[in-house]
């Protein structure tokens, strides 16, 4: 496999997951991280519809799709009142990642 294709982008929070999807079909960007935590790309923003759009997206471009949590999450380690906060997030980002098509989560 040429180097070219085992490169990837960290969309990070900012960039609509569509729009993220088509500048890396533009740019031959064949392996894209994204945090789900906000705005438009909220977790709770992706009915099945939506879902769906992006994992044929993605399949259509031939694009790998990652998920990258907050690294907040690491409070829960030493915080009790926010341990169970963080296992809700978390699942939410094990539930969603096959609605997505997506293949894995940074944690």
């Amino acid at each position: 496999m040429p180097l070219r294709d085992r490169i990837g982008i960290d969309l990070g929070r900012r960039v609509r997951l569509e729009e993220g999807i088509a500048w890396a079909a533009r740019h031959d960007v064949r392996h894209i991280d994204i945090q789900l935590d906000t705005a438009a790309n909220a977790v709770t923003a992706f009915d099945a519809p939506r879902a769906a759009a992006v994992r044929a997206a993605c399949e259509k471009h031939g694009i790998r799709l990652g998920l990258h949590t907050l690294s907040a999450v690491n409070v829960a380690e030493y915080s009790p009142y926010v341990a169970e906060a963080v296992d809700a997030y978390l699942k939410s980002y094990v539930d969603i990642c096959p609605r997505l098509g997506a293949q894995w989560i940074v944690v």
